[in-house]
């Protein structure tokens, strides 16, 4: 009885996946991209005094999940092959940089970090930069 749960298991679940790790690397990167985006717009607009640090806070927090759901579908993916698992790796490392970003961005946003608003700005370009390349 224990093997056929297994069996039925193994081709119910992870084995009817791997296929998939394309597409889910490509909806990764170009949601921590968009994400991305928003939190440059937000500390744009936040230095510029026409957003509060209230709302800017919620956009950069609701950005912010969207990555982490995004990189949860990336450490569940099961890769078909080695090259498939490569770029799986490059996208994890990428979306990992923009969460590290995004919070970096909030912290600024809530007054906790010395950095000025074109150096957060900055970083969050490089990161965009990154996803980029990943995704090439």
């Amino acid at each position: 009885m224990l093997l056929v749960v297994l069996g039925a298991a193994l081709v119910l679940g992870g084995c009817a996946t791997p296929d998939r790790t394309p597409r889910i690397v490509d909806t990764a990167l170009d949601e921590a991209s968009s994400a991305v985006e928003v939190a440059s717009l937000v500390v744009g607009l936040v230095a510029d005094g026409r957003a509060t640090r209230g709302v800017a806070d919620t956009a950069l927090l609701d950005v912010i999940d969207d990555v982490g759901i995004e990189q949860a579908s990336l450490a569940e993916a099961l890769p078909a092959d080695p090259r498939a698992g490569a770029a799986r790796d490059e996208a994890a490392r990428a979306v990992a940089d923009a969460a590290e970003a995004l919070a970096h961005a909030r912290a600024w946003v809530a007054g906790t970090s010395d950095d000025d608003a074109t150096t957060v700005r900055e970083r969050l370009d490089a990161v965009a930069r990154s996803l980029d390349e990943a995704g090439a």
